[in-house]
């Protein structure tokens, strides 16, 4: 979508799939002629928050978001984003899928149990104010993107998603956290990579340790 005659650059990072993903990015990135500058990009290592590292590191503007390829959340809500930033409501710009009523399929029960439970985890070790913890749409300033990135390179490397990782780094740079609901539809293409006990045990245990090191560590 437009967003308000700013200059908007779209970054697909290709994770090695075998559907003919990488194939299709390039013919779109070749015969696209619209405003959007667009830009391919192959992986060179696993998973969500690889990527999602790797589309920050090769960003040129000032404000970076993601969007799931998937379309769960809709690309036409990103202004929003947009808008709340330069508004000024918040430096830090996070969706929120557990307000309005999700599509049939959109996410399974397990699923929404463990949203539910680290929203509220991270409500009490970080001090902000989130409804979804794991929403994949977030927005902030490459600055602060960049501040994080440091931030992280002293606290651990732990995160199989990049989510709880911004939103720390969020909390320990006191960045303002604005929250934007979005309704959530169900994919409608492929199927998730996502092990629900393998990566939820992981991210428990980036609580903890949040936790121990940042909550803890406050009140003493």
């Amino acid at each position: 979508p437009s967003m308000h005659g700013v200059d908007v650059e779209v970054l697909f990072v290709e994770g090695n799939s075998s559907d003919g993903t990488w194939e299709e990015i390039q013919q779109v990135v070749r015969e696209y002629g619209g405003p959007l500058h667009l830009k391919a990009l192959q992986q060179t290592g696993r998973g969500k928050n690889d990527a999602v590292r790797f589309g920050f590191a090769s960003a040129s503007g000032d404000l970076l978001t993601i969007l799931d390829a998937d379309l769960t959340m809709p690309p036409e809500l990103l202004p929003r984003f947009y808008d709340a930033y330069v508004r000024g409501l918040g430096d830090f710009v996070n969706g929120s899928r557990l307000v309005y009523p999700m599509e049939k399929g959109a996410m399974r029960f397990l699923n929404v149990l463990g949203n539910v439970f680290f929203a509220k985890a991270l409500r009490h070790v970080l001090d902000i104010n989130i409804g979804d913890a794991l929403c994949g749409t977030k927005l902030l300033s490459r600055d602060d993107q960049q501040r994080i990135a440091r931030w992280r390179d002293d606290f651990g490397d732990f995160d199989p998603f990049g989510d709880f990782e911004l939103l720390f780094g969020a909390s320990v740079l006191g960045l303002g956290v604005a929250e934007i609901p979005i309704a959530y539809r169900e994919r409608t293409y492929g199927e998730p990579n996502i092990s629900r006990f393998y990566d939820g045990w992981m991210l428990l245990r980036m609580s903890l340790i949040g936790l121990f090191r940042l909550k803890l560590a406050r009140s003493r």
